[in-house]
């Protein structure tokens, strides 16, 4: 069994856009478990998530880790 902690940066125009697409992801990943390709996920869990912004390129962004355990084929 391997475990990784994977970040994930999801942007937007707008705060809300970015926490949109962050909650879509979640939705897909958190509590995951069952097969990816050819891996065999045992689960998947959000670790930790904060808001970014970036007044100079006026674009925002949620980054969230996930902590991923996972059969090494």
């Amino acid at each position: 069994m391997t475990r990784v902690r994977m970040q994930i940066r999801c942007h937007g125009a707008t705060l809300l856009a970015a926490k949109q697409v962050a909650d879509a992801v979640r939705g897909a990943l958190d509590g995951f478990a069952g097969t990816m390709g050819d891996v065999t996920v045992q689960s998947c869990l959000r670790a930790d998530e904060s808001d970014d912004d970036e007044p100079d390129v006026e674009a925002y962004s949620v980054r969230a880790d996930y902590m991923i355990v996972f059969d090494e084929a």
